[in-house]
């Protein structure tokens, strides 16, 4: 009886091998260095095992790990950083040694694209994105463009506080089979003269106007203390060339300064923390200007700024006998209940320090207004002397502090 049952056993699982086409099973397979098979881990979800070839032109076939974005790009392993800018989707790998050079996959996006596939066998047109490649043939930068004949899977998020996530898969027809895939989240530029969008918000931005000769550098600040905490940010832009561009701080929130492709010149701070702030615009060998604002939680304001000449004046402090001290000359906030911001942190970011020479402190080119003028000993954050000031226009005006008693 036993024999019988083990023939039965064995003649079902023939059968049932036969009827689906495909061998009964067997033991556990060895692979060529004689190693159980199933002792091996699994490839990760999402990437394609080393007997993938990554270079896929059909989209139905390509794979999009969950690793970060990297590939091959003329033969080149290839980890780029990715950017996004004016609907331009474009990842560049920076050189990290001596003898590099910049390499870069840039392409075109259509407009509300969440998903996006395009087959290599797809005419060209508008609805097919142009792809613009460029690499360094030893000593020769080789740009290659491609109207059509790759193969592309594309998924990319929503723009979401300056950066937009995605995925992507795409494979070139070149003979070195050039490709990419992975995940990647890019941060969204914006070229001169493009206004921040909502996303961006709270934010202030606007023209600064200067009728002078465009020499030096033009700097632009703001500082604010939102619950105690001081934040001063600055960043500078050469005047001198031609052509637009940008120069912008990204931290410890976006700022830019700016000249567009019409000469204009613009700043702008976004992604603003709300409370109240003071920005200023200024020329290394020129005037200055400064604008107390209050900062909402939804503002997106337009300040603009100008710089002339014209309304400058100067200060000149003039201490007590014997008496020594770090002078500051601070713009008075025109809203008395606002936070204040400390004095050493405004006069610091306005360069608005001056050390007295023979018992005088000068103060030679600021723009007009109401100042707080105070005398600190090195190395200390209260003012021991401190007195009220309006500078005018076109004119110096004298201050001459008081001792206490």
């Amino acid at each position: 009886m036993k024999s019988l049952r083990r023939v039965v056993w064995v003649g079902l699982l023939a059968l049932s091998g036969c009827g689906k086409g495909e061998p009964a099973p067997a033991t556990p397979a060895t692979n060529a260095a004689g190693a159980d098979a199933a002792a091996q881990p699994p490839a990760p979800v999402g990437v394609p095992s080393a007997a993938v070839d990554p270079h896929q032109l059909d989209p139905a076939k390509q794979v999009l790990p969950a690793t970060p974005v990297s590939g091959r790009l003329n033969g080149k392993p290839f980890e780029p950083t990715v950017t996004y800018a004016s609907g331009e989707l474009a990842f560049r790998r920076m050189p990290t040694a001596a003898g590099e050079s910049e390499s870069s996959i840039v392409l075109k996006v259509p407009v509300g694209t969440a998903k996006f596939l395009v087959q290599p066998d797809r005419a060209a047109g508008d609805a097919v994105p142009r792809i613009d490649t460029f690499t360094m043939l030893g000593d020769k930068p080789n740009l290659q463009s491609y109207l059509n004949g790759y193969g592309l899977t594309l998924e990319l998020g929503t723009v979401s506080q300056g950066k937009v996530s995605g995925k992507i898969a795409l494979a070139l027809p070149d003979d070195a089979k050039s490709w990419i895939a992975g995940t990647f989240t890019a941060d969204v530029l914006r070229l001169p003269g493009e206004l921040p969008s909502a996303d961006e918000a709270p934010y202030l931005q606007g023209t600064i106007a200067y009728a002078g000769e465009r020499t030096g550098e033009l700097e632009i600040g703001r500082i604010a203390a939102p619950g105690g905490s001081v934040t001063v940010e600055n960043v500078s832009l050469t005047l001198e060339g031609a052509g637009p561009r940008l120069t912008r701080a990204e931290s410890p929130k976006p700022s830019a300064a700016i000249v567009t492709a019409s000469g204009e010149l613009r700043y702008e701070h976004t992604r603003l923390t709300p409370g109240r702030t003071l920005i200023w615009a200024k020329l290394s060998s020129g005037p200055a200007t400064w604008k107390w604002v209050t900062v909402g939680p939804d503002t997106k304001a337009d300040v603009p700024l100008t710089l002339d000449a014209k309304a400058q004046g100067s200060a000149k402090v003039k201490l007590p006998k014997d008496v020594t001290g770090v002078v500051r000359l601070l713009p008075v906030d025109d809203d008395a209940e606002a936070e204040p911001i400390p004095e050493t942190a405004l006069a610091f970011a306005l360069k608005l320090e001056a050390a007295p020479n023979a018992g005088s402190a000068a103060f030679p080119m600021v723009p007009a207004g109401n100042y707080r003028v105070t005398v600190t000993k090195p190395g200390e954050a209260l003012a021991f002397l401190s007195d009220a000031i309006a500078v005018v226009a076109g004119k110096e005006t004298a201050l001459e502090l008081k001792a206490r008693d």
